[in-house]
């Protein structure tokens, strides 16, 4: 396995790139700005200018949601890059591409450093953040697991680099600002499984197809976790469940339920999550 930055990876027209949809970004952007349209001009033809007023909003985040659909038309919107060597994977989302180019954000994993490889799919059961601990919230996520044979604790150490990296400050009319997306598409289970949320395409299919030439390709697996009794249980359980949440890139949840069982604001949440994380990797 070998650490690399972006602009350090070898390009070929033959590789096999996956990559998150430009083309469903483009027609969900652009149906959200005919849906804006009709509300404005309804509110003309009916003289209701609350729908004047509510488009005038819409239109404003829409605006301000236009670096979702820029990002994805940049270059550094992939996920795997697979060649005849190996697999290239980066882990720094797309979205995070203003951040600096110097850090070592793409992992190359040859062939014959991957056990198996297999599709996942898991279901995670979450308690509604902004409402009682009865409201239950159902995540199901898409994943492709590598289970691997080299030592990946310098993997290990740069998910975590990059998951608690601070976001680059940048000046502005009133001071300066920063911006991260807690998007995190990869995570490393344990020390040996390295977990790739599948948002992207093609579809996993097309990626175990292509493995299947050098990679042994396992059968398909499902689970269920449920996050929704943390209140319930100690406070060591609470951790450990916590720190999973974020271990495979759940960070959002994961600091949001911080805040809610021990009170805490979201910059000592963050701060908390991430402990529990570096904790976890350092007893590993």
């Amino acid at each position: 396995m070998e650490l690399l930055r972006l602009r350090d990876v070898p390009a070929s027209p033959h590789d096999r790139v996956y990559r998150y949809s430009r083309g469903r970004a483009f027609v969900a952007y652009g149906l959200w700005w005919v849906g804006c349209a009709a509300l404005f001009v309804t509110g003309i033809r009916q003289h209701a200018y609350v729908l004047d007023v509510a488009a005038l909003l819409v239109a404003a985040g829409l605006l301000l949601a236009r670096r979702f659909v820029v990002a994805r038309f940049r270059d550094s919107n992939w996920l795997v890059r697979a060649n005849e060597n190996g697999l290239y994977i980066q882990f720094r989302s797309y979205l995070n591409c203003h951040f600096p180019a110097d850090d070592c954000t793409v992992a190359f994993i040859p062939y014959r450093e991957i056990r198996v490889a297999r599709a996942s799919r898991e279901r995670q059961e979450l308690p509604e953040l902004s409402r009682n601990d009865r409201t239950v919230s159902i995540r199901t996520l898409q994943l492709v697991e590598l289970d691997l044979t080299c030592d990946a604790v310098a993997l290990g150490q740069a998910l975590e680099a990059e998951n608690t990296r601070p976001a680059p400050r940048r000046a502005a009319w009133y001071g300066s600002t920063g911006v991260k997306f807690q998007h995190h598409p990869v995570a490393l289970d344990g020390t040996a499984c390295l977990r790739l949320t599948w948002e992207c395409v093609p579809s996993t299919r097309v990626l175990l197809d292509d493995l299947r030439h050098w990679v042994r390709v396992g059968a398909s697996t499902s689970s269920t976790k449920s996050f929704t009794d943390l209140a319930s249980v100690g406070r060591a359980d609470q951790e450990q469940r916590i720190a999973a949440l974020a271990r495979v890139g759940q960070y959002v949840y994961a600091i949001g339920l911080a805040r809610k069982l021990y009170g805490y604001d979201l910059r000592k949440a963050r701060a908390y999550v991430e402990g529990l994380v570096a904790h976890e990797r350092r007893s590993a």
